[in-house]
């Protein structure tokens, strides 16, 4: 599933890996629900950090 991306992914990569909006990405963020970083304007996700949102059953948070 994420073998094709860096181990730090961009707000857009996660949003295409999760098959959400970018707003709901970024929602995800501000509710803490997803650990980042934020590097200067620029948000980076680990792929730990969304393998761990995924595998705790938080997808029920995206409806």
């Amino acid at each position: 599933m994420l073998d094709n991306y860096l181990d730090v992914l961009t707000v857009d990569d996660t949003a295409a890996v999760l098959r959400v909006s970018r707003r709901s990405v970024m929602r995800l963020l501000a509710e803490g629900k997803i650990e980042y970083r934020k590097i200067g304007r620029i948000y980076r996700i680990s792929k730990k950090a969304i393998m761990d949102y995924l595998y705790n059953g938080q997808m029920a948070d995206l409806s």
